[in-house]
């Protein structure tokens, strides 16, 4: 079933969050084109697919939560502007595996992705823009893909990285453009890790990090304007 949230129709919810609590297992919840001052609990295997991705905003200026909190696996988040949220919250976070999120505009907020103890993750075709703090942070996740992003300013000293990974394995951050940033990818204690066929420029201190991480992969990426390119430290090999 589809259920509608804005817009004219008939039956159509005026909040996200009523729309998602009525859904079932399998449902789409389709968002019109708006403005929405919500935090969001997707707790249900759903679809949640915005209009257009510049015009359906969710904004989590007025509340102190993450913008979306994720608790269900098998979930889809797509088509939307998801910002500010608020000091030390996110734009987007997940524990449950099989998330993907998808063809967003992810800015302004104070971080923009978090994921976390869970599996099959995957992040495609988002513009992740001035957050203050990272841009993705993957902690304790595996068998993931970060591909196809446009990810821009994030300055702050040792938390303004592009793609942060602790204590995950077998990720793959593949055709992604990742500049303007502090750190590039920060990978620590994270094997198995394949980095290809990114666009890296102008970081503030490093394009790739490598702390404790082994056995990864990196090839055919452009890295310009950096102070070092690939820097491994910490029993990294």
């Amino acid at each position: 079933n589809w259920l509608y949230v804005g817009g004219s129709g008939p039956g159509n919810y005026s909040k996200i969050q009523g729309a998602i609590d009525n859904a079932s297992d399998g449902d789409t919840v389709f968002v019109f084109s708006g403005t929405y001052f919500e935090s969001l609990h997707v707790w249900k295997i759903i679809l949640l697919c915005g209009q257009d991705r510049d015009s359906t905003i969710i904004d989590g200026s007025h509340n102190l939560e993450n913008v979306i909190t994720i608790t269900s696996p098998n979930v889809c988040i797509k088509d939307f502007t998801i910002s500010n949220s608020l000091d030390y919250s996110w734009a987007i976070f997940s524990n449950s595996d099989n998330v993907s999120i998808m063809i967003n505009n992810i800015e302004h907020n104070s971080g923009a992705i978090y994921i976390k103890d869970c599996q099959n993750v995957t992040i495609k075709w988002n513009d992740i823009t001035e957050n203050h703090q990272q841009a993705i942070d993957l902690y304790n996740v595996s068998n993931s893909t970060i591909s196809w992003n446009f990810i821009y300013g994030h300055y702050t000293q040792y938390l303004g990285t592009g793609v942060n990974l602790f204590l995950s394995k077998n990720i793959t951050i593949n055709d992604n453009t990742i500049n303007h940033n502090y750190f590039g990818v920060d990978c620590s204690c994270s094997p198995y890790t394949t980095i290809y066929a990114n666009k890296i420029e102008s970081c503030e201190d490093i394009a790739i990090f490598f702390s404790n991480s082994s056995w990864c992969n990196i090839s055919s990426n452009i890295l310009s304007s950096y102070i070092d390119g690939v820097y491994l430290s910490s029993h990294s090999n």
